[in-house]
């Protein structure tokens, strides 16, 4: 009888160490599934995070391919600013706050579209992308500082019309 407890242990201590190296590969194997995401999705969140987020979803601009679409500007504190004439569609604008615990709103007072502010770092802040009606665009900065004053600042451009390539 002492013979069958000895090889029924010693099989069972094969079956405990055959499943332990089995949850041992198994568990690591979902680890690095868990830990690392795929590169086909780790890319288009790449993609998908350097859009605008302010475009409309049926016009969607490839600014990789038509530079022409989109410009930057700096802006100061406090002066009005006259661009001239533009031919974008959309507008990003960077700047610095004027003063500590500042708040900055800004809005195409043409087409009524309310731009977002990202703050870069201390100091410094960035709009989203603002759309641009064609004609007369007129943007105001209004700047409210920590004490509750305010202030407006207008930035005025002219997007001039898409230029058609087609011959008359």
């Amino acid at each position: 009888m002492k013979k069958k407890k000895s090889k029924e242990s010693i099989f069972q201590k094969h079956v405990n160490l055959l499943t332990f190296g089995l949850v041992l590969v198994l568990g690591y194997a979902a680890s690095q599934q868990i830990l690392t995401p795929p590169k086909a999705i780790a890319k288009d969140l790449v993609a998908a995070a350097r859009e605008p987020a302010s475009v409309s979803v049926l016009e969607v601009p490839d600014f990789q391919k038509d530079l022409t679409k989109a410009t930057s500007i700096e802006v100061g504190c406090g002066a009005d600013v006259e661009l001239g004439n533009l031919s974008v569609a959309h507008l990003r604008m960077k700047s610095f706050f004027c003063s500590e615990g500042e708040s900055v709103e800004i809005q195409n007072l043409s087409n009524g579209f309310t731009g977002s502010t990202i703050v870069l770092k201390k100091g410094l802040f960035t709009s989203d992308f603002i759309d641009l009606s064609e004609g007369l665009n007129e943007i105001e900065i209004a700047r409210k500082s920590a004490s509750g004053e305010k202030t407006l600042q207008k930035i005025k451009l002219t997007r001039m019309p898409a230029q058609s390539n087609e011959k008359l």
